[in-house]
């Protein structure tokens, strides 16, 4: 047994090492988890997030099971790692903490197309529903798509081009039902760096064992290390588990431009927080739990609550959506709707509440879209710890960790996690941030 402070709650902590991956290392000197100079500097690029990677290090393919991957465990206060399993991931928990998901469903929403004049072959990558009968996709080779364009779907099914939406992304007219038609001839959209297509047993691994709502064009792949039995424990320690709805989409992993950080946007994603949730997680940090978030998704859409809260104007637009709260069947237009939908209440322009009292900002439910982009500086508002993957190199959700844990000591910490084997990005190893 080990004695384990919290940085952020100042709680003391009964950790079990049922593992023999515990080696710790210290990276370095500074044990004031908010104290990361680093990060306070003014001009942050691009290039300041970037590290090597040899291709051997990236995970094709998942552990089995689930909870056998590897868990590096980083404390912001005393700048340390500790290694150990998935498994051991309960015994950082304790009663009156919560832990909140993000239940997205993964579609499998890549499809390989045909044009018919040229017998040229595409590929396409469906990210969302925009009404009746239109989806909008990435294309490959899209260059000289123009609005008219048929492709033959395979397994029968049509996709004609409606207009260019982005610099990568049509809107299309296609045949229905067609999430029926993706369910039968559609592949998982496991990401282009495991350098192979996707096959039956991905249907299965990308997805994580509570997903619920189909959406999503990538995985929540903190998630995916997550079992039953760790549920199962976490539910024996008196730690609550509550769900929010993010379907991650091109604002989630499209690359960010090189040079500097500020200025630059993601794409809207919708998400979703049900008064349930937002009761556990304000009565936890009432009591003096801790937050914590299942991914960079969980975490943006439990920090846009809490702006919203706060009476921030944010990066946030509330749609309506279609019976069972799915993007993939929200008619986006636009965008997104110029109402809003807070705590069931709607009203004209962006959302605001206003924190009672001198605490922290009490969440209310809401549904809407969101384009919170989270990087060094930031002051989280809700979440205390965060569970998440290894990411690529200048991608918006590595800059999220660096957010959350300094720029330096993530660095640091991929460093030693190269050093010691563990495997990268979304089939790779896991990282706890208290």
């Amino acid at each position: 047994m080990l004695d384990r402070r919290n940085a952020s709650g100042g709680k003391d902590l009964r950790l079990e090492r049922d593992t023999g991956l515990n080696a710790g290392a210290n990276l370095g000197p500074n044990s004031d988890a908010d104290s990361r100079p680093e990060d306070t500097a003014s001009g942050l690029t691009l290039e300041d997030f970037h590290y090597e990677l040899p291709q051997d290090f990236i995970a094709r393919r998942p552990l089995t099971p689930r909870d056998s991957s590897r868990l590096m465990v980083l404390d912001r206060a005393a700048q340390s790692i500790e290694h150990f399993t998935f498994g051991s991931l309960p015994s950082y928990l304790e009663e009156g903490d919560c832990v909140v998901l993000n239940d997205t469903k993964v579609m499998p929403c890549r499809l390989q197309a045909t044009r018919p004049e040229t017998g040229g072959k595409v590929e396409l990558l469906f990210v969302r529903r925009r009404g009746a009968c239109q989806w909008e996709a990435l294309v490959r080779p899209g260059r000289k798509m123009k609005e008219g364009t048929l492709l033959v779907l395979h397994g029968g099914g049509s996709a004609e081009v409606v207009e260019r939406t982005s610099a990568s992304t049509f809107l299309f007219r296609v045949s229905e039902p067609f999430e029926e038609y993706m369910e039968s001839w559609g592949e998982m959209p496991i990401p282009p760096y495991m350098k192979r297509h996707a096959d039956a047993g991905d249907r299965d691994d990308y997805q994580t064992v509570y997903a619920k709502t189909p959406g999503s064009c990538a995985a929540p792949t903190a998630g995916l290390h997550f079992t039953r039995e760790t549920f199962q424990k976490l539910e024996a320690r008196g730690v609550e588990i509550v769900k929010v709805l993010l379907h991650v989409g091109p604002g989630t992993f499209k690359p960010l431009k090189p040079g500097p950080i500020a200025g630059q946007t993601l794409d809207p994603e919708y998400f979703e927080a049900t008064a349930e949730t937002c009761q556990v997680v304000n009565r936890t940090r009432g009591r003096g739990g801790r937050v914590f978030a299942v991914g960079t998704t969980t975490t943006r859409s439990l920090e846009t609550l809490a702006d919203l809260a706060a009476g921030a104007e944010v990066a946030f637009r509330a749609s309506v959506a279609a019976e069972g709260g799915s993007a993939a069947a929200a008619d986006v237009g636009g965008g997104a709707a110029d109402s809003t939908s807070v705590g069931g209440d709607g009203a004209a322009g962006v959302a605001k509440r206003v924190a009672p009292g001198d605490g922290a900002p009490s969440l209310e439910p809401a549904k809407g879209w969101t384009e919170k982009f989270i990087y060094p500086p930031y002051d989280f508002k809700v979440v205390d710890a965060l569970i998440t993957n290894f990411h690529l190199p200048g991608s918006s959700v590595m800059l999220l960790t660096c957010a959350f844990a300094g720029r330096e000591l993530i660095l640091s910490a991929y460093e030693e996690a190269k050093r010691t084997g563990y495997r990268f990005y979304s089939y790779g190893d896991s990282m706890l941030i208290i």
